[in-house]
């Protein structure tokens, strides 16, 4: 039989993009119930990012083992119901120990969230520093210590106050996802003014963004943000605080 072998870097967001891509109809309505529920159900939404952890890092992970990609190349069948496995799996851990790993989930989506930060900004500002220095190479460390810093900063913010933590994270976790969806969608319908998110199948450099592409994904981020908090901390949420 032939041997069947996956790599997947942890800094390597593209795979993580393709399962959102292909688990759409799993993704979106978490993304909605991440950026609108932020306020109103703290311990649904701890363990759904439990769920998504498990679906979208976690699996891929998984994958890198030989014998779990060679079970999932020779039945394909198998991918989704073991995905969804290991959601609950990892919703189920989440939820359990929520005070005790609260600082480390705090850090590990910290960093996933800077990784992917990390990934979509840096062809555009290697890009920009380019114009001036056209032999300039980043350094392969910088990634780790970008998101590494955003992981610290996220993980403090969760020991200092829980409730505030969730409700940020959800709102940014939802914004994300849903921005993604819409670079997606401008960079397949015109990728000459927004660039790509995505890398294409067989392609070996990283697909980069436009300066319009990062000044849409900036913008949409911040709105639907702000959008997801003004929902979740209205007079509606407030009421429904006051009256569990």
């Amino acid at each position: 039989m032939q041997e069947v072998t996956q790599t997947v870097s942890v800094t390597d967001i593209y795979g993580f993009f393709q399962l959102l891509i292909t688990y759409w109809y799993i993704a979106l309505p978490f993304s909605i119930a991440l950026l609108f529920a932020s306020r109103w159900f703290p311990k649904v939404l701890i363990a759904a990012l439990g769920f998504v952890g498990g679906l979208f890092f976690l699996m891929p992970l998984l994958k890198t083992i030989p014998a779990v990609n060679e079970l999932l190349v020779s039945n394909p069948s198998l991918d989704l119901p073991i995905a969804l496995f290991v959601g609950v799996i990892c919703a189920v851990v989440v939820l359990g120990l929520f005070k005790f790993v609260f600082f480390l989930g705090g850090v590990l989506i910290g960093f996933f969230i800077g990784v992917w930060l990390w990934n979509i900004a840096n062809p555009w500002i290697i890009d920009q520093i380019r114009l001036q220095t056209p032999s300039f190479e980043i350094p392969q460390w910088t990634v780790w210590v970008f998101a590494g810093v955003f992981a610290l900063i996220v993980g403090i913010f969760a020991i200092l106050s829980h409730e505030k933590t969730v409700s940020f994270l959800s709102i940014l976790s939802g914004a994300l996802i849903l921005d993604f969806y819409l670079l997606f969608l401008l960079g397949q319908s015109n990728p000459g003014l927004f660039g790509m998110i995505t890398k294409p199948s067989g392609a070996n450099e990283a697909p980069a963004l436009t300066t319009n592409g990062i000044l849409v994904f900036v913008g949409a981020l911040l709105v639907l943000m702000f959008i997801g908090y003004r929902f979740s901390y209205s007079h509606w949420g407030a009421r429904k605080t006051k009256n569990p």
